[in-house]
C-alpha cells in the first residue's frame, strides 16, 4: 500500500494544490525550454516538474491536461518505467553533484529522444552542484540540444550562479495556504473512506500547524494520525536537533559525534545545517550581549561550505561541518 504523499501525488494540473500562479503559466504551452523553480521543501516543485514533462510529450492529452499515465510517456513519468532512463532523467543533486556527474548528464543529453518528442532533465536541489558543474550544466542551457527541456529545482536559489538562473524561466513556488490544504483534507477522507468526525477542530489545526504550509508535510503528519499516531508526539525539526546544538555551543565534540548519529536516522541529512541555523539565527536575535552574538555567528560560519568537502557523501560532510563548528566555539568558550 502506497503512502499518502505517493498516493494523492498530483498526476494532472487540476490535482496542484495552491501553486495557481505558476500552474496558469506553465500549463498555457507546450514548448518550454529551461525553466527553474525555487521554494521551500514539499511545496511541489518536483511534481510540477513531472507534470511538465507529462504535459510537453503526453501522446493523448486533451486540451490541457495530460491523460493522467494512459499512454506510454506519461506511463513512463508516473511509474519510473525503463523508458524513463531513456527520455526523462531526474536527478537528486545531492547524490551526483560533481563536474563529472554532470558529464554524464551532458552525454545523455545529446542522445536523440527515443519515444518521447523532447528529452527532459529534472534536477532537484541544483544548488548542490559545484561552481565548475554549474558552468558545465551553463554551456548546455546557453546553447541547449534540439528538443531537450530543462528544470531546475531548489529550495536554495542564491547557490546557483546568476548566470544559470538567468538563462531559465523562473517560477517561486510558495507555501500552500490552510484552505487549500484543507481542500486536499476532504479529498483525502473521502477517498480513504474516512469519518469526518474523527478529526476535531483542534487535530486538523494541530496537523496544519506542523504541515508549515507543505502539501507532501501535511500528508505525512495526516496518515500518521489516521493509523493511529499521537499527533502531539511528532517532534518539531527544531526539537530534534537541540541535542545537537547543545553539543555545538558547549565544544562537546565527542558528544556531537552520538547526538549526530541518533539525529539523522529521524532528519533528512540534507535538512539538518539550515534547521540547525535556523536556531542560531533565533538565538542572535534573542542574544542578551554582544559576545554572544559573535560566538552564534562564528558557529554560523563554521556551518558554511568549503570546496575542500566536495568529496566527501552529503552524511560525512554535514558531520564534518558541525565537528568544525563545534572545534570553533571550544577555543570561544576557552578564551573567555
Amino acid at each position: 500500500m502506497r503512502d499518502f504523499p505517493t498516493k494523492y501525488r498530483p498526476r494532472k494540473w487540476s490535482e496542484v494544490v495552491g501553486q495557481r500562479h505558476v500552474v496558469e503559466v506553465l500549463k498555457s504551452k507546450r514548448d518550454w525550454k529551461a525553466l527553474f523553480f525555487q521554494g521551500p521543501p514539499g511545496c511541489g516543485k518536483t511534481t510540477v516538474a513531472r507534470l511538465v514533462a507529462m504535459h510537453v510529450n503526453c501522446e493523448n492529452a486533451e486540451g490541457i491536461d495530460a491523460c493522467d499515465g494512459n499512454c506510454k510517456y506519461c506511463r513512463s513519468v508516473v511509474g519510473a518505467s525503463a523508458m524513463m532512463v531513456m527520455d526523462y532523467r531526474e536527478e537528486n543533486v545531492g547524490d551526483a553533484r560533481g563536474i563529472d556527474d554532470v558529464r554524464g548528464i551532458v552525454e545523455w543529453l545529446h542522445y536523440r529522444p527515443v519515444f518521447a518528442r523532447k528529452k527532459v532533465l529534472v534536477m532537484d536541489e541544483v544548488h548542490n552542484l559545484t561552481k565548475p558543474a554549474q558552468n558545465l550544466l551553463l554551456k548546455e542551457v546557453e546553447e541547449p540540444p534540439a528538443g531537450v527541456v530543462f528544470i531546475m529545482c531548489t529550495t536554495s536559489p542564491y547557490g546557483v550562479i546568476e548566470p544559470l538562473r538567468q538563462r531559465c524561466q523562473e517560477f517561486v513556488f510558495k507555501p500552500v495556504g490552510e484552505d487549500d490544504l484543507l481542500k486536499l483534507f476532504v479529498r483525502v477522507v473521502e477517498r480513504e473512506g474516512l469519518d469526518f468526525n474523527k478529526f476535531d477542530k483542534e487535530v486538523l489545526k494541530e496537523v496544519l500547524r506542523k504541515a508549515e504550509g507543505s502539501p507532501r508535510k501535511f500528508l505525512s503528519v495526516l496518515e500518521y494520525f489516521v493509523y493511529g499516531g499521537d499527533i502531539g508526539e511528532l517532534r518539531e525539526p527544531e526539537e530534534r536537533v537541540k541535542g545537537v546544538v547543545e553539543c555545538v555551543l558547549e565544544g562537546r565534540v565527542m558528544d556531537l559525534i552520538r547526538s549526530y548519529d541518533k539525529v539523522v536516522e529521524e532528519m533528512d541529512v540534507r535538512s539538518l545545517i539550515p534547521v540547525i541555523s535556523s536556531v542560531l539565527m533565533k538565538k542572535i536575535k534573542t542574544a542578551d550581549s554582544y559576545s554572544d552574538v559573535l560566538k552564534y555567528m562564528m558557529v554560523l560560519k563554521g556551518l558554511e561550505e568549503t570546496p575542500s568537502l566536495y568529496a566527501m557523501v552529503e552524511q560525512d560532510r554535514v558531520l564534518y561541518k558541525l565537528i568544525n563548528a563545534t572545534v570553533v566555539m571550544k577555543s570561544l568558550l576557552s578564551q573567555s
